[in-house]
């Protein structure tokens, strides 16, 4: 993993071990999420015949209950490191656009860059209100036009129905 710092700020040893490890890599929890992983399985298990869905929720409850904390997979210096990048309001950390690089950036010009992209209404356009909730009503009519013509089967259309949806957003 690579790092580019264009910031005004200058990165510890640490600071650069812990970014080298890349925008990608997940720190051992300090402690297990129960309460997280038997309401996941839960949701998924509606989606089961009831005797599957118990038997599964079961079984990763069984599970859950012999898990072990992880040992930490960061250095004492590189959760010092992890501390510092988060309060420091004066920087981002961000992964470069179609690379593997982590850029670290002053705040400032951040902002700069992406209000000046923003800005160029060839690209983009304001709008008063999030057009999601329409957009995904009319594709939902449509979907069910082309399900009423029997073009589509129900597993299809099943599949392509907009389910979560939210506005997009840009990042730079």
């Amino acid at each position: 993993r690579w790092i580019k710092n264009i910031s005004s700020r200058v990165l510890s040893n640490e600071e650069r071990n812990l970014l080298r490890k890349g925008e990608g890599f997940a720190i051992s929890p300090k402690v297990i999420p129960y309460e997280e992983y038997i309401t996941a399985t839960e949701l998924a298990c509606l989606n089961l015949p009831k005797g599957k869905g118990l038997a599964l929720k079961g079984e990763i409850q069984e599970e859950l209950m012999k898990a072990k904390i992880p040992k930490s997979n960061l250095t004492p210096g590189e959760w010092k490191a992890l501390t510092n990048l988060k309060k420091d309001e004066n920087i981002v950390v961000l992964p470069a656009d179609k690379s593997k690089w982590l850029v670290v950036m002053d705040r400032e010009e951040y902002i700069t860059k992406m209000e000046e992209k923003l800005s160029d209404i060839t690209t983009y356009e304001n709008i008063l209100d999030d057009p999601t909730k329409e957009i995904k009503q009319a594709l939902t009519n449509k979907l069910q036009e082309i399900k009423d013509k029997h073009e589509i089967d129900n597993k299809l259309y099943m599949k392509l129905l907009p389910t979560k949806t939210s506005i997009p957003r840009m990042y730079g």
